[in-house]
């Protein structure tokens, strides 16, 4: 069920968190395919506590005639990798493949993927979108699970339910997935059980099949519009004379429209078969019971007949295209261009020398597009270009190259890069061109090596799934880190020269491009400046112009500790310095290897007065590319090269940041650079030209769709059109010059108090005097009124506002709002509206998407910020017909009437509640929770305690106390409604914001 969405605004983003990776099923009696409660446990490998040996059972062990299971590591099948020992591999007597793993991050999770061997590309040319719909058939009802129970089973166990975390359909597969929280050997075994019935038993009924096609044709209006077209006449161009330019994942109005029970009933008899199976499961829990899962309630099945052949996928055809140049006009989009160099793709032996060669050709991938970078970043006659090497769906090894040209200089664009590629093809790289990018996967394969001890098990379970998508295996970080260093001394010049002609020569050309104007004469000079002789062009080289972080700026005064103070709350400390800079320190071995660095300062989006308030975007946008005073943006990134060192602006609502995440041996130099670009900012032009052409380019997409609108317009009209939430594209970003942004943003830098977070793996003693020598050194700075500077925001009550797309006229959107609360004193309401944002989310889907069939995801968010006085509301949304906004509205307030009526019942609450705190619990076993928590901690202490108390809360709020907030908050007076419809010759937008 994934959709393409285009930049969606915070507040979607944060309720597609909340509704985070999950599923849709129910339980039943077990299925015993095999008598397991006979069967004594295995033991596991002591060198390996993740592993089943298989090879020294004895006999008081699971053997594999018991559990009709083989183990072998069936993905290194041809390969002379390490096999990554953290793994069981094994294949049971039906021809059911598995890969299972015990790994306790985060604790009490099972994460679970069940991949089919069928996608987009198994289907007939009259079955066009089948497998993506029997992917919704099998979640409205199977085996054990009543039509329409789904949902409501998986959040008894505390999974969250989302339109797009529970599975996805591709070309070449469909992968279900479930994280299953808090998981116990019941939990686990019902669950097994329900995906077992789902994948053998879906209900596949002429009603289901009429419902949950309605559903589909939703999902597919949702995603119309000119980008979803431009896509499909891509697809068909690269791919032409290939499956694959016929088959849409989800399919055609024709092929849903016929599509019946009958048929899909053969679709999923012939694909859905064991040998089509594999299983993946990674989580806290045993291998040994993972195993006896699978086999108990998978074992048993089998499919009569022999499956399916593989169908044939084609080859690039230099023949399957009159033109090589394909140009679209799409004035609704920016103009892009597209070069494709295609190779018959072919399965590989996935080898040391294979990945050896992998490694290489990134390399000289690498070099190719730091030169397009580094000369966008000058300024040049693009905005964006970037090269990237792909192997798509079984049917081609593609090379890309994608550019965003400036608009009115899109023919010397092409040339440009042309130039740079014919010059990496003619001319060998510099040696520091090769040390630069071995550098930089040197710092990537370290942080790959510590990042993989608490790496989540439903990272690792997809991992194993794209290796078996695409035919190749995983790698344990650490054989990937020897790999790299015996390879180092071997990664030449001639060399790197070689596959960098490799990438290139032998291919298959295609060449897509879009513009904006339907200009003949444009499309021609297009077309010739894409396939014309070009000389090669050395001008994006770079050269060696090195600094050190001696060279960084550094503060001038002598730091010195006023206070240290423990609190009473895991090992954090709060240390004061004379500056005045606050700095809380939590070492902790959550994340070995890693440390989060986060400094407040200033006021944030309060200290913004309304006509600066619209610019606030520029800070997060440009202020990361502007350097420090005296060291150019190109040195600066030499600089640091293979350092894991981040710098990245925040606006919050109370206070701005710079964040990072680095390691013991980059943190001093990290917090140089923080210090630095407080007290030494830099101040170019380069960064807003280009951002100013970005938004040029992309400005004509914004009336596109309903979603585009939605995403400008829907921040600031749901906060009474404050500015300080107002879209760039709302702006007049043309005026936008550097003593603009340098009188907004360098009183910014340099005033407000400083707090700085340090929370991960080091040594809080070294880390006082790494604080005491940056942070405490800074000059005192000039204090801010906070609460004399502070606009606090007012969320839109009553009123409606109408704005319009050019996008299909069939799309539209929807949204209400009512006005809520803010600020810390009363977090049991906070938490209460949390959880009606949730049961309305819940019966928003229950009725508007499974019933009515009138949308494919609604949604509903509460936003209750607790850093403001005011300004937060509780806000449903959704993509429909244009014909059903008001129905939309209407469903909203019957909703919000009826919580406010009558107490909800105990299981709805329980079914809201549970998944809540399942998504707490889980955050709680990293940094990043705790940093969120307790930011600004050292102004006020309160914030330790409001952890427990949000905890509490959840598990303690009633149906009266929701009723009651239900009817102080969700009035029908104070709602405010908003709709975004197709354009009509005459209407206009209205704003009708009270």
């Amino acid at each position: 069920m994934k959709k393409q969405i285009l930049a969606l605004p915070l507040i979607i983003y944060m309720a597609s968190t909340l509704q985070a990776q999950a599923l849709d099923q129910s339980p039943n009696k077990p299925q015993d395919a095999h008598n397991i409660a006979e069967i004594s446990p295995v033991k596991a490998n002591q060198s390996s506590p993740n592993n089943i040996n298989v090879q020294n059972m004895g006999t008081d062990q699971i053997s594999n005639n018991d559990l009709g299971v083989q183990y072998s590591p069936w993905l290194y099948e041809g390969s002379d990798l390490p096999v990554d020992e953290s793994w069981t591999f094994g294949t049971l007597a039906n021809g059911i493949k598995f890969a299972v793993k015990k790994n306790i991050v985060p604790a009490g999770q099972m994460s679970v993927r069940v991949r089919v061997d069928a996608g987009a590309l198994h289907e007939r040319d009259d079955e066009l979108g089948y497998a993506h719909l029997i992917e919704h058939l099998t979640f409205r009802g199977s085996a054990y699970i009543p039509e329409g129970e789904a949902k409501r089973i998986w959040q008894r166990l505390g999974v969250s339910f989302g339109s797009d975390s529970n599975a996805m359909t591709t070309a070449t597969q469909t992968v279900y997935q479930l994280d299953l929280p808090n998981v116990t050997d019941e939990s686990f075994s019902e669950s097994m059980k329900i995906l077992s019935g789902m994948i053998q038993k879906p209900a596949i009924t002429d009603g289901a099949v009429a419902a949950e096609k309605e559903i589909v044709q939703a999902e597919m209006r949702d995603n119309e519009g000119p980008a979803y077209s431009i896509n499909q006449k891509l697809r068909e161009h690269m791919f032409a004379g290939q499956l694959m330019a016929k088959r849409p994942t989800i399919g055609t109005a024709a092929t849903l429209q016929s599509a019946n029970a009958k048929g899909l009933t053969a679709f999923h008899s012939r694909w859905y078969r064991p040998e089509n199976l594999v299983i993946v499961i990674a989580g806290d829990g045993d291998p040994q019971k993972m195993v006896q899962e699978i086999s108990r309630h998978f074992g048993g099945w089998s499919v009569d007949g022999k499956g399916a052949a593989q169908p044939d996928f084609g080859q690039p055809d230099v023949k399957a295209v009159d033109d090589i140049v394909k140009i679209e006009a799409e004035p609704s989009l920016p103009s892009e261009i597209s070069f494709s160099y295609l190779k018959p793709w072919e399965k590989v032996n996935d080898t040391l020398a294979f990945n050896e060669d992998l490694l290489v050709e990134a390399i000289a991938i690498r070099i190719i597009n730091r030169r397009m970078e580094t000369l966008a970043q000058d300024g040049a006659s693009y905005i964006y270009a970037e090269l990237s090497k792909d192997d798509l769906y079984r049917s081609v090894r593609s090379a890309n190259i994608t550019i965003t040209p400036i608009d009115g200089a899109q023919v010397q664009a092409i040339g440009d890069i042309r130039a740079i590629v014919k010059d990496a093809v003619e001319n060998p790289p510099e040696q520091s061109d090769i040390d630069r990018e071995v550098a930089e996967f040197d710092n990537i394969v370290r942080t790959l090596v510590d990042s993989y001890p608490f790496e989540s098990g439903s990272d690792q379970a997809d991992s194993i799934v794209r290796a078996v998508d695409i035919g190749e295996t995983v790698t344990a970080p650490s054989v990937l880190e020897n790999a790299f260093a015996n390879l180092k001394p071997k990664i030449t010049q001639d060399r790197v020269f070689k596959m960098t002609q490799k990438i290139f020569d032998n291919s298959i050309m295609r060449i897509f491009g879009v513009v904006q104007k339907n200009d003949p004469e444009l499309i021609r000079k297009l077309s010739l400046a894409a396939t014309a002789p070009v000389e090669a062009s050395a001008i994006a080289r770079l050269q060696d112009d090195p600094i050190s972080f001696a060279d960084i700026p550094k503060p001038k005064g002598k730091g010195e500790i006023t206070s240290r103070t423990s609190f009473d709350f895991l090992t954090l400390e709060q240390v004061d310095f004379k500056n005045g800079v606050k700095a809380i320190l939590f070492n902790n071995k959550s994340e070995a290897g890693q440390i989060r660095i986060n400094v407040r300062f200033g006021n944030g989006l309060l200290g913004f007065n309304q006509d600066d308030g619209q610019w606030a975007w520029t800070g997060p946008q440009l202020l990361g590319q502007m350097g420090i005073n005296g060291i150019s943006q190109r040195q600066l990134n030499q600089l640091l090269n293979g350092r894991r060192i981040e710098l990245k602006f925040e606006n919050n609502n109370d206070s701005f940041s710079l964040s990072g995440v680095t390691r013991s041996d980059d943190v001093a130099d990290q917090l140089a650079l923080m210090v630095a670009k407080l007290e030494n900012p830099g101040w170019i032009e380069p960064p807003i030209e280009r951002t100013k052409s970005g938004l040029a380019a992309a400005s004509s997409t914004m009336d596109s769709t309903a979603t585009n609108i939605f995403s400008r317009d829907m921040e600031m009209a749901v906060r009474n059109n404050d500015k300080r939430w107002m879209s760039p594209f709302l702006t007049d970003y043309s005026k936008l010059d550097l003593k603009k942004i340098k009188s907004i943003w360098a009183p910014i830098l340099q005033s407000g108090s400083i707090e700085v977070q340090v929370f991960g793996d080091f040594d809080k003693e070294e880390m006082v005097k790494l604080l005491q020598n940056s942070f405490g050194s800074m000059a005192p700075r000039r204090a801010v009124d906070r609460k004399a500077a502070a606009m606090q925001p007012q969320a839109s009550s009553g009123g409606e506002k109408i704005s319009y797309h050019r996008g299909p006229s069939d799309q539209a959107a929807a949204a209400i709002s009512w006005p809520s609360g803010a600020g810390t004193e009363n977090p049991r309401e906070a938490q209460g509206m949390e959880i009606l944002s949730s049961i309305i989310r819940d019966r928003l889907f229950e009725k508007f998407r499974a019933e009515e069939a009138a949308a494919y995801s609604p949604d509903s968010v509460n936003i209750w910020p607790e850093d403001l006085q005011s300004g937060g509301f509780l806000l449903n949304f959704t993509l429909l017909k244009p014909e059903l906004t008001d129905r939309f509205f209407e469903m909203s307030l019957e909703i919000a009437q009826d919580l406010a009526a009558n107490p909800i019942s105990a299981d709805e609450l329980n079914r809201a509640v549970e998944p809540i705190l399942q998504q707490i619990d889980r955050a709680m076993s990293g940094n990043v929770f705790f940093m969120r928590s307790l930011e600004g901690v050292s102004e006020d202490p309160e914030k330790l305690r409001n952890i427990y108390v949000m905890l509490n809360n959840f598990k303690t709020l009633t149906p009266p106390e929701l009723q009651y907030l239900a009817q102080k908050y969700l009035t029908a007076d104070k709602a405010f409604k908003f709709k975004i419809l197709p354009k009509a010759d005459d209407a206009k937008d209205t704003d009708g914001i009270k």
